[in-house]
């Protein structure tokens, strides 16, 4: 009788660590993708209000369609849309080191389960083109996050399994009764995903 109650006390002590451990974790989430959304917003970043000229860059005499840096991983991404196709884009990224590599990303056929942050990038601001979600930067500053504590090993060529950790996220919101503009936004990704 005595190791039936230890039992049912221990499940009762475990259970109750783990939901105080889930709600940690879940009110960190929540609040790192807000404080990111709104970082974001405020520093308007953004694929259209930035800048460039072709003497800062010199790739090629016209305007890319995306422009952006990740630091993270030092490179610069030059991203065009190819002609007479719908999602297909020219990529041609500048590392810091001063190597340069050009490559052809269809936007439509990126699977997020399984692609690298560069492919990724594409997608979302392609969706973004489209109107599918509203802003693809605190996305994208979220999956940073993620390969940063998730997979510190990770490179720009490191295929992640994007889609679960948003799927991840999304479930996170909707336990904690997370921000409904939160939940809306993941919920348009995913549609996209």
């Amino acid at each position: 009788m005595r190791i039936g109650a230890l039992t049912q006390e221990y499940n009762a002590q475990y259970t109750s660590t783990v939901n105080n451990t889930i709600e940690k974790d879940n009110a960190f989430s929540s609040i790192l993708f807000d404080k990111n959304e709104q970082s974001v917003i405020e520093a308007g970043i953004s694929s259209q209000e930035v800048e460039i000229t072709d003497q800062d860059y010199g790739f090629n005499n016209e305007k890319p369609t995306f422009y952006w840096h990740d630091g993270q991983f030092g490179y610069q991404a030059e991203v065009y849309k190819n002609e007479g196709t719908d999602s297909e884009y020219t990529v041609k990224l500048r590392y810091d080191d001063g190597r340069t590599e050009e490559r052809i990303v269809d936007a439509d056929t990126v699977d997020a389960s399984s692609c690298n942050i560069t492919d990724l990038s594409v997608k979302l601001y392609h969706l973004q083109n489209e109107g599918k979600i509203e802003n693809a930067a605190p996305q994208l500053v979220l999956a940073h996050v993620y390969m940063r504590y998730r997979t510190p090993d990770a490179t720009a060529t490191t295929k992640i399994d994007f889609k679960g950790w948003y799927q991840q996220q999304l479930q996170l919101e909707l336990n904690n009764n997370g921000s409904p503009k939160n939940i809306s936004e993941l919920m348009k990704l995913l549609n996209w995903l």
